[in-house]
């Protein structure tokens, strides 16, 4: 669903976004019909990743995309704090930890 990314995309964050130009109602502007979407680099802001994180746990978004999206994890374990290897962190413990290395 493209409603997640709709929370993730923010100053700073990168996304590859495929889709097709079509016209609008307005003469100088088009509409960009996406049929994908792909989180590609996270931001350095630590709610942001804290929120990513959380979307991963819910599987609103794909954990693979995410760990392709921050290249200091090999893992897709290292996304969940209950995992890691500091497993009394919260999200946002974890967020920083994972932005301090970045």
């Amino acid at each position: 669903s493209f409603d997640v990314y709709h929370k993730i995309i923010q100053p700073g964050t990168y996304c590859r976004i495929q889709g097709k130009v079509g016209p609008s109602r307005n003469q100088k502007e088009a509409i960009l019909f996406c049929h994908s979407i792909t989180y590609t680099l996270a931001n350095n802001n630590p709610q942001h990743l804290r929120n990513v994180l959380k979307f991963v746990q819910d599987g609103v978004l794909d954990a693979t995309e995410v760990l392709n999206a921050l290249p200091i994890l090999s893992q897709v374990e290292e996304l969940n704090p209950s995992l890691s290897s500091n497993n009394n962190q919260t999200y946002g413990e974890l967020a920083m930890g994972i932005l301090d290395r970045f």
